[in-house]
């Protein structure tokens, strides 16, 4: 069930095993909570929670077993999912080879709701934190890896992504559409 609801936002075999195990802790914190939906603080409470990756190591064990065992009845709420489309487009943009820990405490940080930003920062996980992070990897993995090696297909569909192009072409065409309807729309006034 998470495998599927995170195909919607993020390619899952770019996704390494660290940033998986922030999603099982994500959806952990919310059965606890008693809710069926989860939230932006969710996802920064299962950041501080993360047993490995580079952003925190708390402790570890009993991961993979939440991950596999099967449906759920929790769902990301749509503020969790623009959040995970963020840390998508950050890695895209910095031209990243996976999406990690790092990306998503990007995401948060910089787009989050003040009470998730608030609970990383109390941990040291400000912007100027992350940012310094993804400076010195540079487009590197650092302390995480991915589950199994990439297919060609899927290196290929990763990268054509990342291509600057992919995003200007679309950029520019939304442009040019805002201003045809805009000139369209100012010539029957």
């Amino acid at each position: 069930m998470i495998t599927q609801v995170l195909q919607t936002c993020v390619p899952f075999a770019m996704v390494t095993q660290e940033a998986r195990d922030v999603f099982v802790l994500m959806v952990m914190v919310t059965e606890q909570d008693g809710r069926r939906e989860t939230t932006p603080l969710d996802l920064a409470v299962a950041l501080l929670q993360c047993p490995g990756g580079n952003i925190a190591a708390i402790r570890r064990g009993g991961i993979q077993e939440a991950f596999e065992k099967g449906p759920t009845d929790v769902r990301f709420a749509r503020e969790t999912r623009e959040l995970l489309e963020a840390a998508y487009r950050i890695a895209l943009l910095g031209r990243e080879p996976n999406l990690g820990t790092h990306h998503l405490a990007a995401a948060v940080v910089r787009h989050g709701p003040p009470e998730a930003v608030e609970r990383l920062g109390e941990a040291g996980v400000t912007a100027e934190a992350v940012d310094r992070l993804l400076a010195e990897l540079a487009g590197g993995m650092g302390a995480e890896r991915l589950v199994a090696p990439l297919t060609r297909r899927e290196r290929r569909a990763w990268n054509r992504s990342a291509q600057p192009g992919a995003i200007t072409v679309g950029l520019a065409a939304a442009i040019a559409l805002a201003l045809v309807v805009g000139c369209v729309g100012l010539s029957f006034f």
